[in-house]
């Protein structure tokens, strides 16, 4: 997610939480001959860079005003809850 908030290009292989973040042709199988052939690709066409800068940029801002709501949320049921008890 931080390469992504620089507007880097990212590759990953589909582990953990990776493909609920990435798109999918950002996800690489864990083959080294695949993941050279991506990295060319990204290196070879500017468009291809440029596009996948854009759109991780914008992922990752999305993603953090998904996390950053989520935890207002988490604060604010805590809150109340401690409002209530007393």
């Amino acid at each position: 997610i931080e390469a992504m908030a620089r507007g880097l290009p990212v590759l990953s292989s589909p582990a953990g939480g990776i493909p609920e973040i990435l798109p999918s042709d950002a996800l690489i199988p864990r083959k080294p001959k695949t993941i050279a052939d991506q990295i060319e690709k990204l290196l070879d066409y500017s468009e291809t860079l440029e596009e996948h800068s854009r759109r991780n940029l914008q992922q990752s801002r999305e993603f953090e005003a998904d996390l950053l709501r989520s935890r207002r949320i988490d604060f604010y049921k805590e809150y109340d809850e401690l409002v209530t008890q007393n």
